[in-house]
């Protein structure tokens, strides 16, 4: 059986550095500035162990040969958010709202052993904020 492990997740920005700047002044991530093989200079981000790839979506366009549709406004099929988890979410979320972020759902107990809200970032991607006691949500 082939053994599959998450890798990362990729943004596709209107401002790449602007947009990475975001992430790191809100949540902390930690901006890496690097090179590719080919040479090519990238911005990618790191949050814990969650490893972001930064792309410029006019440039992506551009290598896709395609249009780049609009960023999200309501629930839709395929990749709905990412998670983000904290030990305490009203903590984490009065400290986004000090920092001007949108709060799009606020503080709740979606089931037991799970409080979770939901902020906005750039480019119309929405993070949830979570914390879960694994002693009590899980699956059986």
């Amino acid at each position: 059986m082939i053994h599959y492990q998450p890798d990362h997740i990729h943004l596709l920005a209107s401002d790449v550095m602007g947009v990475a700047e975001w992430y790191r002044d809100k949540l902390g991530a930690e901006i890496v500035l690097s090179k590719q093989s080919d040479g090519q200079s990238r911005v990618d981000l790191k949050i814990g162990d969650l490893q972001i790839y930064m792309s410029d979506g006019e440039v992506m366009k551009k290598w896709l040969g395609g249009e780049l549709g609009p960023a999200r406004t309501k629930a839709h099929l395929g990749l709905d958010h990412f998670g983000l988890s904290v030990d305490d979410v009203d903590a984490a979320i009065a400290d986004l709202e000090l920092k001007g972020v949108q709060i799009t759902f606020p503080p709740t107990t979606i089931r037991p052993g799970c409080r979770a809200a939901y902020i906005a970032a750039p480019d119309g991607v929405e993070i949830e904020i979570v914390n879960r006691d694994l002693s009590v949500d899980f699956v059986q």
